[in-house]
């Protein structure tokens, strides 16, 4: 497509660069796993962050630069049992 409207413009040619080679993954065999944890235990290990609105990863104030800017953030909630619940808003939409 990129021809045929140099061709009708007359426009200076533009060098297309070649793509990168591709690289092959590493094949590193069979990981046999020994110990592991799991997602309650090292809940149980550290401490939690609460608030009554729930922050961006990036806004916590954790790290020596603070927020956690890649990874996982685990939010939870409670309600109390109710009959019927109704949610009004668009308490996510801003």
């Amino acid at each position: 497509m990129y021809e045929k409207f140099h061709k009708e413009r007359n426009s200076p040619k533009i060098l297309v660069p070649k793509p990168p080679e591709v690289e092959h993954t590493a094949n590193y065999g069979v990981v046999k796993v020994h110990d592991y944890l799991s997602l309650n235990d090292l809940l149980n290990k550290i401490k939690p962050i609460v608030s009554e609105k729930p922050k961006h990863m990036e806004l916590l104030d954790i790290g020596p630069n603070y927020g956690q800017h890649f990874g996982f953030i685990l939010y939870r909630t409670s309600i109390n049992k109710v009959k019927h619940l109704k949610i009004m808003g668009n308490y996510f939409l801003k």
